[in-house]
Formats: C-alpha cells, sequence, structure tokens
C-alpha cells in the first residue's frame, strides 16, 4: 500500500489538474464554435460595389438597355493596370474612354453649352492633382460614324477601390472598377437624362498589361447602375454610370504556403509540447512563449498588408485561437512543473504519471479544436 501522505498528495495532485484541464476544455469548446461559425463578424459591405448602408447617396440598378430617353455609348480600353495597394486601397491605371451619341445628345449638348469634354467623369478617381491626366485626341470627330458624334480621351491616373473583401484572406478576390459617371448635373435630370451604355464588349476592355504579381485576372465585366443624390443636394437628379470590374483571384496554393502554413508549423511544435517529460518544466516552459512572440510577429506582418477591417478575417481567427491555445499549454506547464516540484522524492514519479496523462487529453483537445476552428470557420 501506498503510504497516506503520498495518497493525499496524488489525489490533490489530480483534482489540481483535472480541475483544470476541464477549465481548460470548456474554453476550448467555448471559442472553437464561436470562432467557425463567424459569429463574430459584423455584415460586411457586400462585394457588389454598393456604398455604406448609412451613407445618404443610394446606387439603384440601371434602366433597361431598350428604355427611352437620350443614350450615351461609353467604351473603355485600359492598356494598364500597376502599383494595387490593399493598405491605401488604390491602384493606378492608363488607357482610353471614348464616347458616342447621336443627334438627341449633340442637341441637348448645344443647347446647354456643354462640351464633350465634360459629358462624363471618371467617378472613382483620386488625387488628381498629383495622378490625372487626360487628352483629347485630335482624331475624336474623325473616328465617329456618319449621323453620330463622339470623343476619345486618353486617360491615367489613381483610382480607389472602395471595398477590400478581407473575410476569408488571404485568399479573397479582388474587385477593382473603373467607374465612369454622368459629370453635368443638368444632364442627370428630367427627361433630359442620360444614360450610359456600355459600347463594346467586355472582353475588349484589358489591354495587354493588365496582369499584376501575386494575382490571376479571372474576369472583367461591364456593370451598369444610376447614382441618386439626396433630394435636398440635387432634387430628382439621377446620375447614369457604367463601370468597368476587373476581378482578381490569388493562387490558393501560393497563399497557403505563405501565410497559414508557417502559422501550422508553429501550432504544431505547441500541440506536440506537452509530450515532452512532465520532469522537463524548464523546457516545456519556454515553448509556448516564443510561439506567442512569433505568432504575433506573424500576424502583424499579415495586418500590414491589408486595411483594417472592423471584422475577424479568417486568418485572424486561427491567430486568436492559437493565442489562446498558446497560453492555455503555458499554463499546463506551469502548474504540472510546479506540482512535480513540491512533491518528494516517494511521490514525484505517481504525479509525473498523472501530469503526463492530463496533458495528452489537453493536446488531443486542443488539436481536435484546431481543425474545427481551421475548417469550420472557412
Amino acid at each position: 500500500m501506498q503510504p497516506q501522505p503520498l495518497r493525499l498528495a496524488w489525489r490533490q495532485a489530480g483534482r489540481q489538474l483535472r480541475r483544470f484541464a476541464v477549465l481548460l476544455l470548456f474554453v476550448v469548446a467555448l471559442i472553437a464554435p464561436t470562432l467557425a461559425s463567424g459569429s463574430v463578424l459584423p455584415s460586411a459591405t457586400s462585394a457588389s460595389g454598393q456604398v455604406n448602408a448609412h451613407s445618404a447617396v443610394r446606387i439603384e440598378p440601371a434602366p433597361a438597355e431598350n428604355a427611352p430617353g437620350p443614350v450615351v455609348k461609353v467604351g473603355l480600353h485600359v492598356r494598364n493596370i500597376y502599383d494595387l495597394s490593399l493598405v491605401d486601397q488604390s491602384f493606378l491605371a492608363e488607357g482610353w474612354y471614348w464616347l458616342d451619341w447621336g443627334p438627341d445628345v449633340e442637341a441637348i449638348l448645344k443647347r446647354q453649352r456643354i462640351e464633350p469634354r465634360d459629358i462624363v467623369e471618371l467617378a472613382n478617381e483620386i488625387e488628381l492633382g498629383q495622378y490625372s491626366s487626360q487628352e483629347i485626341s485630335p482624331a475624336s470627330q474623325v473616328l465617329s460614324k456618319p449621323g453620330r458624334y463622339g470623343i476619345t480621351v486618353r486617360f491615367s491616373g489613381k483610382f480607389y477601390v472602395n471595398d477590400i473583401p478581407q473575410r476569408y484572406a488571404p485568399f479573397d478576390p479582388q474587385r477593382l472598377s473603373i467607374q465612369v459617371e454622368v459629370k453635368a448635373e443638368s444632364l442627370a435630370i428630367g427627361r433630359q437624362a442620360l444614360r450610359l451604355e456600355p459600347a463594346i464588349p467586355a472582353d475588349q476592355i484589358a489591354g495587354e498589361q493588365v496582369d499584376l504579381g501575386g494575382y490571376e485576372l479571372d474576369r472583367v465585366s461591364w456593370e451598369r447602375s444610376q447614382l441618386v443624390y439626396p433630394e435636398a443636394f440635387l432634387p430628382q437628379g439621377k446620375f447614369s454610370r457604367v463601370s468597368a470590374v476587373f476581378v482578381y483571384g490569388k493562387n490558393e496554393w501560393a497563399m497557403f504556403l505563405k501565410w497559414i502554413f508557417p502559422v501550422l508549423i508553429v501550432m504544431a511544435i505547441v500541440i506536440v509540447s506537452p509530450s515532452i517529460e512532465g520532469v522537463l518544466g524548464d523546457i516545456r516552459l519556454a515553448i509556448p512563449p516564443s510561439a506567442l512572440l512569433t505568432l504575433v510577429v506573424m500576424q502583424d506582418t499579415f495586418k500590414n498588408s491589408f486595411p483594417p477591417a472592423p471584422y475577424l478575417t479568417y486568418l485572424d481567427e486561427l491567430y486568436v485561437y492559437s493565442y489562446i491555445i498558446c497560453l492555455a499549454i503555458f499554463l499546463l506547464f506551469l502548474v504540472g512543473t510546479n506540482l512535480i516540484a513540491r512533491a518528494g522524492e516517494d511521490q514525484r514519479e505517481a504525479i509525473t504519471r498523472r501530469v503526463n496523462r492530463i496533458d495528452a487529453v489537453v493536446q488531443v483537445s486542443t488539436l481536435m479544436g484546431f481543425v474545427v476552428v481551421g475548417l469550420g470557420g472557412w
């Protein structure tokens, strides 16, 4: 039979470790489904390019292409897209756009004394003084068809990206658009409101230099809409808009190796660390803090590649759960190391066995929780 002090110490150590293990499993069971379900996310802006829900400006569907009213055909050829910055939510582009209209629109322009260059503007162009450049082609009238009027403009500028989707970062596709919108207010009110329509198929928009490093161009499309301002600002004004949308995807395997794989390697070391014998307390205690510091640096590098998001991204969820596991395993090692250090020589072997068994249970539980967060969060 075991001596009475040994049995009491063994039971006390077992109770302490069981309480801690139950608490740890409860935290894992609580956090993992929450992160996996995405319930920490608010309703993020959709990828359709709509304005913020609190904005006073509305974006409505455009009228049908065969609807009555004056029409201006818009063509766009983007020669070059470069210098995409997700942090600044901007990119640079250059190319040509051209307008084509009939006698009815020409009569409206002459009556209102509106120059052809003032019919439209590039709505999402920013930092005009530094980047914007527009040059009207001298051959505009020559290129127009008989009985038609037109203008051709070569542009170069910096464009704003309204929405950077990050829910599944770093795997989210990115939508870049160049928005051509009616500029003159008098051309957006009443019966004389112009309607912009694409003049060419979407597959003719992209030029030869629209590839971006680290991205693959998935598709190019036209989007038609109309912008409605508040009544107090501009009564009954509906500004027609056509947007050339470039959708860039990412190489999933490359993104996995760059951002996800390092996290898995660090967490594999942490989750395997309870397999180290409980008597090697100094070695065990050093692993979770080192892993935690590594994770912090890795997440900071990742966050510096994207603008701030009002919700947790997929990779953020993995980092949050990894932080919890590092802290939990560190506390587990702390409790186990203290129990073994305080035990007498005749008690140490039995307490070490109990510590190792509890470590194995926590090890399996944290691994299952990581799988739940990784798969469920996707």
